[in-house]
């Protein structure tokens, strides 16, 4: 839903004073900078990345003995 007029003022001012959430607003802008750059190097380079055979059987094994 869309916030009120007063819920809106709210958030901002609580944003304004509280520097764990704002912290946290930064951070999440960073992430998804991060994040989005990734995607676009992953499609433009079209790198592919694969495990070695042998990381693939030391999973398998460490799963296994986790049952």
């Amino acid at each position: 839903r869309k916030l009120t007029i007063v819920e809106r003022f709210r958030l901002r001012f609580h944003l304004f004073t509280c520097n764990a959430c704002t912290s946290y607003v930064t951070n999440l802008g960073f992430m998804h900078d991060v994040f989005h750059t990734q995607e676009y190097q992953i499609e433009a380079e079209k790198l592919h990345v694969t495990l070695s055979d042998e990381a693939k059987d030391r999973l398998k094994k460490r799963l296994r003995s986790s049952e």
